[in-house]
């Protein structure tokens, strides 16, 4: 492993700089220099430089998070520059930090959030995700980066008999995130490129995690899957999270007048099917719907999978995925999302997963100034499927770049859980043909008393086509009362 030095921006809540670090290939942790805006600078560690493997010897990756607090303003750029005590080895990140506000309307500036979620690096060797984050242009550039889950997939190839000890499953999982998160370009481009904030999805993990899944087959066996799931969650902390156990409280981020709560439903779902949230997880969203009523601001919950789409079933839940509808604390959800949403301002769910592009709205069924809206952007890199993927090729159309890719699942025509209101929902996006791997714009605007949503679907190239822009027709969040 070449020696390496990476930074990456990370969002939170607080006015300060905070930057992920990453040195690969080290033996030992590197003494840092830090400088911020051409001064040398100390920043606080908040997780100090350690391994991401700690008892691990030789060539490894270290990881760290510091914060630079004193005299940052929002909107405003800087550039850090780290090294070794040497300057052998050294990066450079200029980052903008978050606005204070949206902007009102009347320009062309606005608040530019960037969606991503599923990267499978094998199938995009030629770096087109990377090409298409570098190459937006600057009034598109995000200033802020929702990585929604699957952001590596530490199960593939699918059946492989991996290693069962922790040890050798960690040293298999840094490697899985090293080539991601350490550029070069390719995914390395998305991380770079705004202050970021992730949430996992079971890839993070096994598919289907906590649950076993034929295609990793040691996470049918307790003592192996036991193993498994240490490892992936020591490699998700060093490399996504902030902060030591930093699983709670669940982040929030205002950006007024949006609040935005992200979930991780993932790394504590009960394998009885109880909960996806951590403990005191589904008080704290309570508590923040709250308050984000009170203050009379816009609701964005990010989670890992749909929140509209209906329980699994047995066979696929067993065989394939459960969904969060599967589990007990998905009507208290939604009942939340709900009553947010009657207090009159739409909210505006987030997620990844299905392999496919959609944004629906969803409508109290009687109130129609009740209303959801629900953006999916997925995949960046589509996963290699066996058997999936050849007779997606027998039935390949000609001319057809994208034929792996399959089209948009409609949502369930009406959505009712216990407890909540029952909504009807409507496809704004996408329209016949538009699919493939993407990332995805939200840019907002500050417009009258409410605000002006416009989402774009930028689509990657590949062998075979340029990329495209998907535009959609601007959406008005607007309070009701």
């Amino acid at each position: 492993m070449t020696l390496i030095l990476v930074l990456h921006p990370r969002a939170t809540r607080d006015p300060v700089v905070q930057v992920w670090i990453g040195v690969f290939g080290a033996t030992v942790p590197l003494a840092l220099r830090w400088q911020l805006n051409g001064a040398d600078a100390t920043p606080v560690p908040v997780r100090a430089l350690s391994g991401a493997r700690p008892s691990a010897a030789g060539p490894r990756a270290f990881t760290g998070v510091y914060e630079f607090r004193t005299g940052i303003t929002p909107d405003t750029t800087y550039t850090v520059r780290v090294s070794d005590s040497g300057t052998t080895f050294s990066d450079v990140l200029t980052l903008r930090t978050l606005p204070a506000a949206v902007p009102a309307g009347g320009g062309f500036e606005a608040f530019n959030v960037l969606l991503a979620s599923c990267f499978y690096r094998h199938e995009d060797k030629r770096g087109f995700a990377g090409d298409l984050v570098r190459g937006l242009p600057p009034v598109h550039r995000p200033d802020l980066t929702l990585l929604m889950g699957d952001q590596v997939y530490l199960d593939l190839p699918a059946l492989r008999n991996f290693h069962t000890g922790q040890a050798e499953l960690a040293a298999k999982f840094e490697e899985d995130y090293v080539a991601n998160w350490g550029g070069p370009g390719g995914y390395a481009e998305i991380l770079h490129s705004a202050p970021a904030a992730s949430i996992p999805d079971d890839h993070e993990y096994w598919n289907n995690a906590p649950h076993g899944s034929p295609t990793a087959f040691q996470s049918l066996i307790p003592g192996f899957r036991d193993h498994w799931y240490t490892a992936a969650r020591q490699m998700y902390e060093a490399f996504q999270l902030s902060t030591p156990g930093g699983y709670r409280p669940l982040l929030e981020l205002d950006v007024p007048p949006l609040s935005f709560f992200l979930m991780d439903n993932r790394t504590f779902r009960d394998r009885d099917r109880r909960s996806t949230l951590p403990p005191g997880g589904l008080a704290q969203f309570e508590a923040w719907a709250r308050r984000v009523g009170d203050e009379g601001r816009f609701g964005v919950v990010v989670t890992g999978q749909s929140l509209l789409q209906g329980a699994a079933g047995w066979l696929k839940g067993t065989f394939g995925d459960r969904g969060l509808a599967d589990y007990g604390d998905h009507p208290a959800i939604m009942r939340t999302i709900t009553g947010l949403a009657r207090r009159g301002r739409p909210v505006l769910c987030l997620t990844g997963d299905v392999h496919y592009g959609r944004v629906v709205l969803a409508e109290e069924i009687g109130n129609p100034e009740a209303k959801v809206y629900e953006v999916i952007s997925s995949p960046v890199s589509l996963v290699t499927t066996p058997g999936l993927d050849q007779l997606a090729a027998v039935r390949r159309q000609r001319d057809d770049p994208w034929y792996r890719h399959r089209a948009a699942a409609a949502p369930p025509a009406t959505i009712q859980v216990d407890g909540a209101p029952k909504l009807a929902t409507s496809t704004i996006y996408p329209r016949a043909g538009e699919k493939g791997n993407h990332l995805t714009q939200l840019a907002f605007r500050q417009s009258g008393f409410g605000l002006e949503l416009l989402i774009t679907y930028w689509m990657a190239a590949t062998d075979g086509a340029a990329s495209v822009r998907h535009d959609l027709d601007p959406i008005r969040l607007s309070p009701t009362f």
